[in-house]
């Protein structure tokens, strides 16, 4: 089951370089778009500039927090159906990259939904995989305080 976790961890890393080319994709936008319009004084144009970049920044974050999940679920197995089983963050996701950011914010939120799915597929195998990590920590918890109530006599 261990290989699961290594597929969800590649799966991850996959969506957030692909949440990292998008938000440079849209920070180019957002720039030029803000630019080109104050320049020519239309400001509802670079409102929507600035808005992108905002939508950017965002996406910068969602690659950050990404990556740091993909190196921590292989060490701690737990939570990993919780975190993928709602819809509503990546249908909100997918709402404002497409009013936004237009296709190419779609592009990783297909990502999104793709590793959404292969956890959702694989519900069971994760869950178990969790219920045998949390019970190994039991058992290493309890022999840790049993060694310092050992030590403490």
């Amino acid at each position: 089951m261990n290989h699961l976790v290594f597929q969800l961890s590649e799966k991850i890393k996959t969506e957030a370089t692909v949440w990292r080319i998008i938000a440079v994709l849209q920070v180019v936008i957002g720039v030029a778009t803000l630019i080109i319009n104050l320049v020519e004084g239309a400001f509802e144009g670079a409102l929507y500039g600035g808005v992108v970049l905002l939508i950017a920044a965002r996406n910068f974050k969602i690659s950050k927090e990404d990556m740091q999940y993909a190196q921590n679920v292989v060490m701690q197995p737990v939570g990993i159906v919780a975190k993928f089983e709602p819809l509503s963050p990546l249908i909100i996701n997918l709402v404002y990259n497409t009013l936004v950011g237009g296709l190419i914010g779609v592009v990783a939120c297909v990502f999104s939904f793709l590793t959404r799915n292969f956890v959702v597929s694989n519900k069971q195998a994760f869950n178990a995989l969790e219920a045998g990590f949390n019970a190994a920590n039991s058992v290493n918890n309890a022999n840790n305080l049993n060694q310092i109530n050992c030590q403490n006599q």
